[in-house]
């Protein structure tokens, strides 16, 4: 039978939500086809079917905003009086899964102008794809000018920060990376992803107090990232900080049970407190976590080098052998490893083994040393190969 003609409503509401930029609603009725946004738009399907004329520009749109606010009034479920109530991992983790938690906003805007429209952000976010299509071909000069330009001509747009930084990060130019966040930082301040990535970056550079005021800022905004909570422990951790590193971590982990690297952070914390107060009960904790963060994650060479500490520390040296050989295995250049192992193999009494691990330590980490340890690793190696 023939249906009868009624409003079709439509939206765009995901860049609203994830990256501040204006919504888009509209509805279809009959031939006419409306658009709401900062530029709006009108169409006559029947005679342009391919939106070619927009004829917002020439006529009044009272009636048709009229219309749309009505449907959308008609057509909206509300639940009034509805508890506040925080979701709990398994939840968090279902909505993440189907995208509906992304990168909030720290305040959803209100007021739009015409630059917030899609239709006037779109191009830029095209030039972001082509610089990250350039990037993934090996072509760090073509991505890191198309970001740029993208953040020349357009201050607010947080991801061309975040992408920019990264590759900076990659060249192993941090330097430059930290200029690039800190000044989205003070563009894009409601920006989540900034503000996390920024918290992130100072961490791994060891600016620590600042890190832990930056991801606060994040934690203002949302309290249930996993990641978020596991910076803020690792900055409170390199502090010295060893307790409030611990709420972190376990916090961090009460969000998501499966986070192999918040295992091993919190062994790495256990082990600290191990070290300087020679609690047997922190040494087993570590032992136990890094444990877990192998079996989550059977590949992490990090988890194998906590592991491998403990153990020597616990007095196992066949022990902490075995997992500095499984780290090194799975991570040929994990510097950590080689140094632990060779210390390791020159305690048992195995120099070969010894020197070959420092040697290969040496080559790959010498220009990095101070010229002090530069020079106490020399001694040490023919200290050792005089005994080979």
């Amino acid at each position: 039978k023939k249906l009868t003609s009624r409003l079709i409503y439509f939206e765009s509401l995901y860049p609203y939500y994830s990256r501040g930029w204006a919504p888009l609603k509209g509805y279809i009725q009959k031939q006419e086809k409306y658009l709401d946004s900062p530029i709006q738009e009108l169409y006559d399907m029947g005679k342009d079917f391919n939106e070619t004329e927009n004829l917002a520009k020439t006529k009044n749109l009272n009636t048709h905003e009229s219309i749309l606010s009505k449907l959308i009034k008609d057509q909206t479920y509300e639940i009034k009086g509805a508890d506040q109530t925080k979701a709990d991992r398994d939840t968090i983790e279902r909505l993440r899964s189907l995208g509906y938690i992304s990168s909030p906003q720290a305040t959803l805007n209100k007021k739009f102008t015409a630059k917030d429209d899609l239709k006037e952000l779109l191009p830029y976010q095209s030039q972001l794809q082509f610089a990250m299509k350039a990037y993934h071909k090996g072509d760090f000069t073509e991505a890191i000018d198309l970001l740029s330009g993208i953040i020349t001509k357009r201050k607010d747009f947080d991801l061309a920060y975040t992408h920019l930084a990264t590759l900076y990060q990659e060249q192993r130019n941090f330097k430059k990376a930290i200029e690039v966040l800190r000044e989205g930082y003070q563009n894009c301040p409601s920006s989540y992803k900034v503000i996390t990535t920024f918290g992130i970056f100072l961490t791994e550079v060891a600016q620590y107090d600042v890190a832990i005021t930056i991801l606060k800022e994040g934690m203002a905004i949302i309290d249930y990232d996993p990641e978020l909570w596991n910076y803020l422990g690792v900055a409170h951790w390199k502090k010295g900080e060893l307790e409030k590193a611990k709420e972190h971590f376990q916090q961090c982990l009460s969000l998501d049970n499966n986070y192999p690297i918040a295992f091993n952070n919190l062994g790495s914390v256990h082990l600290s407190q191990f070290i300087k107060t020679k609690e047997r009960q922190s040494i087993e904790e570590a032992i136990n976590l890094f444990k877990r963060a192998i079996e989550l994650d059977p590949l992490y060479a990090s988890a194998y080098n906590g592991l491998g500490a403990a153990y020597r520390n616990q007095g196992n040296l066949d022990g902490s052998i075995y997992c500095w050989e499984k780290a090194v295995e799975l991570d040929t250049n994990f510097a950590f490893a080689l140094y632990n192992l060779g210390i390791a193999y020159f305690a048992k009494g195995e120099n070969i083994k010894a020197a070959e691990a420092l040697t290969k330590y040496k080559e790959k980490n010498y220009h990095l040393l101070p010229t002090d340890e530069q020079t106490n690793l020399d001694n040490l190696i023919k200290k050792i190969k005089k005994f080979s």
